[in-house]
């Protein structure tokens, strides 16, 4: 990934200019087009994803649509942190740019950037709160 990307996601707010390759080696850029199920609940969770440019719709079998999410939401990191398994499905509306972690990467975005670790732990309790 290009690391002169990272100050353009809220996620990475405050990383350093010097630590921006470090983290930059932590995640891969990929494309992914209109209709392409990028997460699918029940799935085993492997990555995390940060949103860099598209929307994507959020589901569950219990409710067709939870939310809709677009440039610089994060998802995946339910599965990730309280896991195995992922807990709805991510369909993209629209051609999508997107950021992967997997995870072992994840975790090590987690603990060596603690601003972005902290603003991922903030995601996670806040989206499993909904829920509870």
């Amino acid at each position: 990934m290009d690391h002169r990307l990272i100050p353009s996601i809220p996620l990475f707010d405050g990383v350093k200019r010097r630590r921006r390759l470090a983290l930059a080696a932590l995640v891969d850029e990929v494309a992914v087009p209109a209709g392409t199920v990028v997460t699918r609940e029940g799935a085993w969770a492997d990555e995390f994803f940060v949103i860099v440019d598209g929307d994507a719709e959020v589901g569950t079998r219990s409710s067709a649509r939870i939310a809709t999410l677009g440039r610089g939401d994060v998802f995946g990191e339910i599965g990730l942190i309280a896991g195995p398994r992922r807990s709805a499905t991510v369909v993209a509306v629209t051609p999508m740019r997107l950021l992967v972690a997997h995870r072992r990467d994840f975790s090590t975005l987690r603990h060596a950037f603690p601003v972005v670790g902290r603003r991922i732990d903030e995601t996670f309790a806040a989206r499993t709160a909904a829920v509870a």
